[in-house]
């Protein structure tokens, strides 16, 4: 069984992982793979601090898609299955990132960015 973090320090780890990310330019200009390593880990480390009573997967989910396209790509979570997201989610919780990151790899598909450049060619 997983433990989430105690109330009286969520704040201080969002904060702290969200700072990261800003310090990071929330990913702009990392390559895909960079991309996809870089979400796992954030997105596993602010799992572990789950605010909120119901709802972390969902408001996480729609946090990083906003991320992810804002950095130039899109994302589709409907490849992934409740019970492996749920595996990797545990997999971060104890420090191996790679499960998370094979899911990101899964969902981060084109980039937006090199399609409206493929567009401009024809």
């Amino acid at each position: 069984m997983t433990r989430f973090c105690s109330p009286e320090f969520i704040e201080r780890e969002v904060d702290k992982e969200f700072l990261g990310m800003a310090d990071a330019a929330w990913f702009e200009g990392y390559s895909r793979d960079q991309l996809v390593s870089s979400v796992a880990e954030s997105y596993g480390n602010i799992n572990v601090a789950h605010p909120f009573r119901e709802g972390n997967g969902r408001t996480q989910r729609v946090v990083f898609e906003y991320i992810i396209f804002n950095v130039g790509y899109l994302v589709d979570w409907h490849s992934v299955d409740r019970e492996g997201w749920i595996e990797a989610c545990i997999q971060s919780f104890y420090g191996a990132d790679q499960p998370l990151a094979d899911i990101f790899d899964q969902c981060i598909g084109a980039s937006l960015i090199e399609n409206e450049s493929d567009d401009s060619r024809a």
